[in-house]
């Protein structure tokens, strides 16, 4: 029935019949086990009489379940909460009767749970009794069943070999359709976890060849993506995203994996905005489309098209879509909203109170409204809940990790709750044992409080185990310093963002001493500057994969015959020198965390970068550059930001001149700016960085945030002054708030309210913090009038 539904749903035109199918058959099942919930509602005596059994509270389920003698029943609920990712709930409730009265899918599903909450070791066990007992069989499962063992063995802490072999003994040569996509997509991801090489261009050929591509097609793509990417070139990429994305073969459900691969340009080749969004319309998906692409432009039109749709009223009653849809699909909705940074839509909490706290998505928007309305306690609260139903909800800890260090002052409360429930899936629903190969936010946290050990990045992602490997004590990472060699020459890979190249290149002069040669692949926006300012390094300009949004789509052949991670950080041109024996190599980000490493907090003063710009004289008014967020804010990265009405007052401050780097300025904050005489430079403040360069370099002072821009005046020699207004911007640079002087960039002291007031309203710390910086740049304007 569903796979016949979504054939219907690929044709258009059908906007009633669509909804109604994706209602009722592809997302919420409503005539399903009929009978039990009628049983259960008569079992309840009163609980929640006359409301729905979908939007029953959690314990009320579990009570009427535990109430209840009925497997049927246990499995109905099980089921429900399932279909939530109530995860820890549901296996309580299957608990409940024996697991042999349950079916094989049901079984299975449990399996799954298991590995997405807090019952991984058991989930090893029931996997392994089960291809025991149904070895030569289970390639004839339904595909459903089929693709719940994939995606088992995916999520399983059973060693690789072992893995692998239970995947081989289903004989991938008999399988074919979905079957046969699924257990390509678990073969490939347990070999890449690993660093073990898979060569996916067989795939790629075949399906490049087909006329008409089909959902079966995409899902082949999608299976093999994460090693294909890295070596299929951008424009045989971009030539076969089109083809899927105009296929009438292809449904609404592929349809976001190929508009992430595609430019907006690419996009309207085959399809107008109106049109992409009718390929979406009636689902919820169209809230999320593109919505972090370079340019945004057919993402920003899709979603007021899907705004108006979901949102605008309709009818006499004026009710909307969203308001007129079922449970799961609001909640749905609203996990969609969260995700894609668009909380102005997010329904009023009087709106979601219909919900059932079953409902985690919309569980997480009131923690959410709690974080933004500076109750932090309640946000931690509200986003740990979640965590103990579903480790796996990667959005609670996130937020818990921005609530708790305003809550608390730290980060120890996720340190704890990873130690006591792990992190679903990517824990194999376990417990996690070793703190220092935890995420990035438990890293964080010991680095607040100057303890700048890091996990190793071969630990922290498996795919460059494959590195460390291939070249052995060549390959210097975070577990070894680097340790200098003039036998030997030096390959320096950045893997982090231009901001963390800057900073990294305050290494470079040293480092030409210390080793036979240097050579250092770059963002190509840096290519000049980087030449000019360090002569003696050869210097490769390379476009990474994930970082294509501040150039064309052309870029140099990426590196093969080596592990394929580094195909997107190394161009084929340094080929000989990657797997030459007299090389060694490292990542930029182990320059400067070394130097941490070992206590070197006062980086020296002065410029190291060559900004081309003219020395200024003694005369004329103070020139100061200002910003005050980055180009990138989904999210709760928001709240490290600034808003122009937030920094307005500094422009009414008598001599000086102010001289805007905020790039990407949107219409309402160039009015603010020219309102006050804001200079705004004919500079693009995104990619030419020569430009930023010779800009910053005439200033007298940077003041803001942590961005390119700040980054590059504090690197030509302009001193920074950055607003510690968060705890996120503040105590990474400080030793947790210990010192004004940041221990990250060159020439750069934080600015900051008192600490404690984190734990207040979020416009006293912002307002306290620019009352400082006014005082200091009227201060600093006084000195340079007397001089």
């Amino acid at each position: 029935m569903k796979a016949l539904a979504l054939r219907i749903l690929a044709i258009r035109g059908l906007g009633p019949l669509r909804r109604l199918l994706y209602r009722f058959v592809v997302a919420n099942r409503p005539f399903s086990h009929f009978g039990v919930r009628v049983a259960m509602r008569r079992h309840a005596r009163g609980r929640n009489k006359w409301r729905p059994i979908t939007v029953w509270n959690r314990q009320d389920l579990v009570n009427v379940a535990t109430e209840s003698n009925s497997s049927k029943v246990h499995q109905f609920v099980f089921s429900l909460l399932l279909g939530r990712q109530n995860f820890v709930s549901a296996l309580a409730v299957l608990d409940l009767s024996p697991r042999e009265t349950y079916s094989r899918a049901t079984q299975l599903e449990a399996i799954r749970a298991g590995y997405a909450g807090i019952k991984g070791e058991n989930s090893d066990s029931l996997l392994v009794e089960l291809f025991a007992r149904h070895e030569g069989s289970i390639a004839q499962w339904p595909a459903r069943e089929f693709r719940a063992v994939c995606d088992s063995l995916r999520y399983s802490a059973l060693p690789t070999p072992q893995r692998v072999a239970m995947l081989e003994t289903i004989k991938p040569e008999e399988l074919a359709g979905s079957r046969a996509v699924a257990w390509l997509g678990a073969f490939v991801e347990i070999r890449r976890k690993d660093g073990l090489e898979f060569d996916a261009s067989s795939v790629i050929d075949a399906v490049m060849r087909k006329e008409a591509l089909t959902d079966l097609d995409v899902d082949l793509l999608r299976a093999v993506w994460t090693v294909a990417r890295e070596t299929i070139s951008r424009e045989d990429t971009a030539t076969l995203m089109r083809r899927a994305l105009s296929s009438q073969g292809v449904t609404v459900r592929n349809v976001p994996f190929l508009l992430r691969e595609l430019s907006d340009n690419d996009v309207r080749s085959v399809l107008s905005d109106y049109e992409l969004f009718r390929r979406l319309a009636d689902f919820p998906q169209s809230l999320n489309t593109r919505t972090y692409t370079p340019n945004g432009d057919v993402a920003a039109q899709v979603l007021t098209l899907a705004e108006r749709h979901w949102f605008g009223s309709s009818g006499s009653q004026h009710r909307t879509l969203f308001s007129r849809s079922k449970p799961d699909i609001k909640n749905f909705i609203v996990g969609i909203l969260c995700r894609s940074d668009r909380w102005h839509l997010l329904p009023s909490m009087s709106e979601l109170d219909s919900l059932s706290d079953t409902h985690l998505d919309a569980q997480f928007a009131l923690g959410l409204t709690h974080l933004l309305a500076d109750e932090h306690v309640l946000a931690a609260d509200v986003f740990e809940k979640i965590l103990r139903e579903n480790p796996d909800h990667k959005q609670s800890w996130l937020g818990l990790q921005w609530s708790s260090v305003r809550a608390f002052g730290d980060l120890g409360r996720i340190e704890e709750l990873r130690t006591e429930i792990g992190r679903g899936r990517s824990s194999h629903g376990r417990p996690v044992a070793d703190q220092i190969s935890a995420e990035e936010a438990v890293i964080t946290s010991r680095m607040w409080r100057g303890d700048f050990r890091r996990s190793p990045l071969a630990k922290v992602r498996p795919a460059w185990q494959a590195v460390a490997a291939a070249f052995g004590n060549r390959f210097i990472d975070f577990d070894q310093p680097l340790d200098p060699d003039v036998s030997q020459d030096l390959l320096v890979i950045p893997i982090n963002g231009v901001s963390d190249e800057v900073r990294d290149a305050y290494h470079y002069e040293e480092l030409t001493s210390q080793f036979r040669s240097v050579t250092a692949v770059c963002d190509p926006r840096l290519t000049e500057i980087f030449r000019r300012s360090f002569p003696e390094v050869t210097f490769v300009p390379f476009a990474r994969r994930d970082k294509p949004m501040h150039i064309d789509d052309r870029r140099d052949d990426p590196i093969v015959g080596v592990p394929t991670v580094l195909a997107n950080f190394v161009p084929n041109s340094l080929h000989d020198l990657v797997v030459a024996r007299s090389t060694t190599i490292t990542t930029g980000r182990n320059l400067s965390t070394q130097r941490l490493l070992n206590g070197d907090f006062d980086l020296r003063q002065g410029g190291y970068l060559g900004s081309g710009a003219q020395p200024r004289g003694k005369a004329g008014k103070l020139r100061v550059g200002i910003l005050w967020r980055s180009h990138v804010t989904p999210g709760l990265r928001g709240l490290m930001y600034l808003r122009i009405d937030e920094i307005e007052k500094l422009f009414a401050i008598e001599g000086i001149e102010f001289v805007s780097l905020q790039h990407n300025a949107t219409a309402h904050e160039l009015e603010i700016l020219k309102s006050h005489g804001v200079e705004i430079p004919d500079v693009d403040l995104f990619n030419d960085f020569d430009g930023i360069a010779e800009l910053v370099g005439s200033l007298d002072r940077v003041v803001g945030i942590s961005t390119l821009p700040t980054e590059m005046a504090a690197a030509v020699g302009t001193p920074v002054w950055l607003l510690g207004f968060s705890p996120e911007n503040l105590f990474l640079r400080t030793l947790g708030g210990q010192r004004s002087k940041d221990v990250l960039t060159a020439n750069s002291e934080l600015i900051a309210p008192r600490i404690e007031t984190f734990a207040s309203a979020r416009e006293r710390a912002v307002s306290e913090t620019i009352a400082e910086t006014a005082r200091r740049l009227t201060d600093l304007r006084d000195v340079g009038s007397r001089q």
